[in-house]
């Protein structure tokens, strides 16, 4: 009579640690006995890449991080919650040929993105003291928008364009 033998393997652990700089999340898999990964970033991005991963956010915000790690033995699931913070103004080429027309004016503004915004963009004037007169959010799909300026005072103002982390600021001279 010949006895087989059975091998009991050990069940799989996830784990893992990571850093952020910008929107690159690094992380480094701490995970054991696993031979299958499936990451999950939070941002409707996935990987079934093993051991460490890269990973690069668009937006700022808290994302739940998770990690199924399994082998034929079993399955472990590892979540936590990451805030990701992106201060770089990196769509700035978008926001470069914003033109503002006419400059000097009196009464109208212009305001032309070059093409249709993809994103809500938000738009704000403000006098030469640095206070904000007039702020209006901009909806998506937008390519030309046009502001009544005819009861500002004649002066510097300054427009702050802002569409997801980009940045654009632009002088106009109102004269009467």
């Amino acid at each position: 009579v010949q006895l087989g033998h059975v091998t009991i393997g050990d069940s799989p652990t996830a784990n893992f640690n990571y850093t952020t700089d910008e929107g690159t999340l690094e992380i480094t898999d701490n995970s054991t006995d696993a031979n299958f990964y499936f990451w999950n970033f939070g941002d409707g991005n996935s990987t079934q890449m093993e051991g460490d991963v890269t990973h690069v956010y668009d937006d700022s915000g808290d994302y739940t991080l998770t990690l199924i790690a399994s082998n034929e033995c079993g399955i472990d699931t590892f979540q936590t919650t990451i805030n990701i913070i992106i201060t770089s103004l990196k769509n700035i080429h978008f926001l470069k040929n914003v033109a503002i027309f006419p400059n000097p004016t009196s009464d109208f503004l212009m305001i032309d993105f070059g093409k249709k915004i993809k994103t809500t963009a938000f738009l704000e004037i403000f006098n030469a003291l640095g206070q904000r007169v007039f702020s209006k959010k901009i909806k998506m799909n937008v390519k030309v928008e046009q502001v009544n300026i005819s009861s500002y005072p004649e002066g510097v103002y300054f427009i702050k364009i802002k569409n997801g982390n980009s940045e654009v600021m632009k002088k106009i001279v109102v004269k009467k």
